[in-house]
Protein backbone atom coordinates (compact mmCIF):
# COMPACT_ATOMS: atom_id res chain seq x y z
CA UNK A 1 0.00 0.00 0.00
CA UNK A 2 2.44 2.37 0.85
CA UNK A 3 4.76 1.56 -2.31
CA UNK A 4 1.21 2.67 -4.31
CA UNK A 5 0.74 6.11 -2.48
CA UNK A 6 5.06 6.54 -3.32
CA UNK A 7 4.21 6.21 -6.69
CA UNK A 8 0.87 8.48 -7.13
CA UNK A 9 2.62 10.85 -5.24
CA UNK A 10 5.84 10.94 -7.37
CA UNK A 11 4.53 10.06 -10.44
CA UNK A 12 0.59 10.77 -11.85
CA UNK A 13 1.89 9.66 -15.32
CA UNK A 14 2.44 6.55 -14.11
CA UNK A 15 -0.44 5.89 -12.41
CA UNK A 16 -2.84 6.88 -14.96
CA UNK A 17 -1.14 4.31 -17.04
CA UNK A 18 -1.67 1.59 -13.68
CA UNK A 19 -4.83 2.66 -14.00
CA UNK A 20 -5.33 1.84 -17.69
CA UNK A 21 -3.67 -1.34 -17.30
CA UNK A 22 -6.21 -2.17 -14.09
CA UNK A 23 -9.53 -1.09 -15.78
CA UNK A 24 -8.84 -2.83 -19.15
CA UNK A 25 -7.74 -6.12 -18.14
CA UNK A 26 -11.25 -6.74 -16.23
CA UNK A 27 -13.08 -5.11 -19.58
CA UNK A 28 -11.67 -7.71 -21.67
CA UNK A 29 -12.45 -10.59 -19.47
CA UNK A 30 -15.35 -9.02 -18.70
CA UNK A 31 -16.48 -8.77 -22.55
CA UNK A 32 -14.82 -12.68 -22.85
CA UNK A 33 -17.20 -13.85 -19.94
CA UNK A 34 -20.23 -12.25 -21.39
CA UNK A 35 -20.13 -13.56 -24.57
CA UNK A 36 -19.11 -16.88 -22.85
CA UNK A 37 -22.17 -16.76 -21.29
CA UNK A 38 -24.37 -16.01 -24.04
Amino acid sequence: MSAGVGIKKKSPVLEAGTMKKTFIAPVIKGVTLAEWLE
